[in-house]
């Protein structure tokens, strides 16, 4: 009798690949950029990338001076998997195919089926995990929320201590949930890194920039002494030309008809401390931002961006 023929075994190759990590993402400061919009653009603490630059957080910024943001990446592929052995069949004996037989016919049905009813899931609101570096204002400039509503949302003050980890409620906004992808046994031949779209500020006709937005003191906190820092900061419109300046503007809020008014190339104004109220009496302040061109030499310029919001704080 002639020997069975010895089946062929499954064979099994997994391929280990490995994928290199992208490049960190490098970011060229601008004129009027500080380290605390630079931290709110790429949603990293200030400290984080201070320790990646071997800077300090107060250190100040030169225009064209290149900062490492960490735990950002650019062109960084995605890895690929190898997909799972195929095992071989044994070989079998053939045998002559029997005729088919022909399948009853079954008459249409008279009716068209009735779709059954979907259930659309309502939208879940955004929870914003505290990280570290995260403060009110920061957290209300992201979602595009006044910090009012968010503390008022969370049962705490605007001028609360946030911790690390701490998760807040983002009121005026929804997640919607999307239909998961279908996994495929096709291999992407070169995996390419997508950069997602990122919100811009709508420029008003007219302007030449958008509305500076306005970071801190966010409104109603209360500073408390003479010595204390108040250090009042906005968002970047672009870069300024040479005749272009941010100008705040300051009011009492007890009826100041003329406001101090700073102009400044800078994201940040400090509030001198000549401004500081009396012993035993406080001052309510409002405030508020806006872009001018002035030319070389005169005294008052042109408007050329809409006036943020005005922000107000206590001072005693």
């Amino acid at each position: 009798m002639p020997q069975d023929e010895d089946e062929p075994e499954a064979t099994a190759t997994v391929a280990a690949t490995s994928t290199p990590s992208g490049a960190p993402l490098v970011h060229v400061v601008a004129s009027g950029e500080t380290l605390g919009a630079i931290a709110v653009e790429y949603d990293v603490s200030t400290q984080e990338i201070a320790a990646a630059n071997g800077i300090s957080v107060n250190s100040l910024l030169s225009v064209g001076q290149e900062l490492v943001i960490p735990g950002r990446y650019v062109g960084a592929p995605e890895a690929t998997a190898t997909p799972p052995p195929t095992e071989t069949p044994a070989p079998t004996a053939t045998s002559a195919p029997a005729p088919p037989e022909e399948a009853p016919t079954e008459a249409p049905a008279s009716e068209d089926p009735v779709p059954e009813a979907t259930e659309t899931p309502a939208p879940a609101q955004i929870i914003h995990v505290v990280a570290q570096g995260d403060t009110l204002g920061s957290i209300a400039v992201k979602y595009d929320v006044a910090a009012e509503r968010i503390a008022a949302a969370n049962g705490i003050s605007v001028n609360s201590l946030l911790r690390i980890g701490q998760e807040l409620i983002i009121p005026d906004t929804s997640v919607t949930a999307t239909p998961a992808a279908t996994a495929t046994a096709t291999l992407s031949p070169t995996p390419s890194a997508t950069l997602s779209p990122t919100a811009t500020a709508t420029r008003i006709p007219g302007f030449v920039y958008s509305r500076p937005r306005l970071l801190a003191p966010v409104g109603g906190a209360t500073f408390d002494g003479r010595g204390v820092n108040v250090l009042m900061n906005w968002t970047s419109v672009g870069i300024l030309a040479e005749d272009e300046w941010y100008v705040v503007r300051l009011w009492r809020s007890e009826g100041d008809a003329e406001p101090v008014i700073a102009w400044t190339k800078a994201t940040s104004w400090r509030l001198p401390g000549d401004l500081h109220p009396a012993e035993g009496t406080s001052h309510a302040y409002r405030w508020q931002v806006n872009v001018m061109r002035r030319p070389l030499g005169a005294q008052t310029g042109v408007a050329i961006s809409p006036s943020s919001e005005i922000y107000h704080f206590a001072w005693q």
